[in-house]
């Protein structure tokens, strides 16, 4: 997909500005864990968050349906709606603009 490692940084800050709070211990990514059930009904363990976030070190390029679940979460209906929302140097309407900030899937 055209620019996933911007879609995915995008797409991290915009859960984190879901959710409230920022990811600095193990269980702040328990209590993600839940709010994303609580919201979408479907589960992403803490562990695939940790993953995703950097907290442990990443082993594996993130499911697109762990992404869609996330996208979700932040109020897209699913991954490439995220995506096609958040093209280009314009505003994602999820969150600011994109940049990346760490890894490359």
């Amino acid at each position: 997909m055209e620019n996933r490692a911007e879609h995915i940084e995008q797409l991290k800050r915009a859960v984190i500005t879901a959710f409230g709070q920022t990811l600095d211990a193990p269980t702040d990514y328990e209590r993600l864990s839940a709010d994303i059930r609580l919201k979408t009904g479907e589960l992403i363990s803490a562990s695939t968050l940790k993953r995703l976030f950097g907290y442990i070190k990443p082993g594996t390029i993130p499911r697109p349906s762990t992404l869609s679940v996330l996208a979700r979460y932040v109020g897209s209906t699913g991954w490439s709606d995220f995506c096609s929302g958040c093209s280009g140097e314009a505003p994602c309407r999820y969150g600011g603009s994109i940049k990346i900030i760490s890894n490359v899937y």
